[in-house]
């Protein structure tokens, strides 16, 4: 399936996010703007702590290396382009031992996979707001290993419309899977600045490669210190958490405002509205811009 070139659109929405933390330090025309974006997306203003900013830049920075090759993560990470890479089976059935060829014994007799010691804590698992997970085996003949997920209403995870993309730790290597509707998403423009903002929210503009974006942050910066917060299309979420941004949601010990800017949503939006920001071509006047700092394309006036 040929695609627009996403590397450079990638490269391109890394840059505009370190762009506008530049500009809200500096003294341009577009400094205020900046700023504007800087609180509305991560609760970042001139009190702030430096360090707060510090987490957000280096976020930025390290997929910005990944993406210019000065960042390698070894073993290489696998993308695959749908689910098919994993078949789904059942907790019950035979345990494979390196290979599917093999099948695991004890005691001459065969393992289930839910009694192999090293898979239960993999199957029964206790989330971060502790809730128990009661989850489903899946075997990778490419990479020789077990995967553990959802059971998706005894589909995978491609079948449900809602499902774009997702990373993984499980296996070595880590792996990005984008579902194929993460390539066609009617609902998604084909390429960045592709859409006139005027009247539309900032989800609405977001490209297809938005969904690879996204998960380049989990990839780069590890599926824990990436917890996803907020999901595509549902701004208010990230607004509800705006407004109470000390709030700690137990059993949690981190703040909104912390957990936000962890939240790979809040880089892609921020990205693509600051791209938006920066551009000319919808607009009449050279001083007159399109920002998504409310979440709504507003025209604007700078200096």
């Amino acid at each position: 399936m040929a695609q627009r070139p996403w590397l450079s659109e990638f490269k391109t929405m890394v840059d505009a996010g370190l762009q506008a933390l530049d500009d809200a330090k500096s003294s341009n025309d577009r400094t205020k703007v900046a700023q504007r974006y800087m609180e509305a997306f991560f609760n970042l203003r001139k009190d702030t702590s430096s360090a707060d900013e510090a987490f957000v830049k280096n976020s930025l920075l390290e997929v910005k290396k990944f993406l210019d090759g000065t960042l390698t993560l070894s073993p290489t990470p696998r993308l695959y382009c749908n689910d098919k890479w994993l078949d789904k089976l059942s907790r019950w059935d035979v345990a494979y031992e390196g290979d599917s060829s093999k099948e695991l014994w004890e005691n001459s007799n065969p393992m289930a996979i839910a009694e192999v010691s090293a898979y239960k804590n993999r199957i029964f698992l206790i989330d971060e707001d502790g809730d128990r997970h009661e989850l489903e085996p899946y075997w990778s003949e490419d990479l020789d290993q077990y995967l553990f997920d959802d059971d998706y209403k005894g589909k995978t995870y491609c079948s449900s419309q809602s499902n774009l993309g997702a990373t993984q730790e499980q296996t070595t290597p880590k792996t990005i899977t984008i579902c194929p509707k993460g390539f066609t998403n009617p609902n998604a423009p084909v390429a960045l600045g592709d859409k006139e903002p005027k009247g539309l929210e900032i989800a609405s503009i977001l490209p297809r490669s938005a969904t690879l974006y996204h998960e380049l942050f989990h990839l780069v910066l590890g599926n824990k210190n990436t917890p996803d917060v907020t999901f595509w299309r549902r701004l208010g979420e990230q607004q509800e958490m705006q407004e109470s941004p000390d709030t700690v949601d137990k059993p949690r010990t981190e703040s909104r405002a912390q957990r936000i800017r962890r939240n790979p949503e809040t880089y892609t939006w921020f990205s693509v509205g600051y791209w938006y920001f920066l551009q000319t071509k919808w607009t009449t006047k050279a001083n007159q811009r399109w920002t998504f700092d409310t979440g709504v394309a507003k025209l604007v006036s700078i200096p």
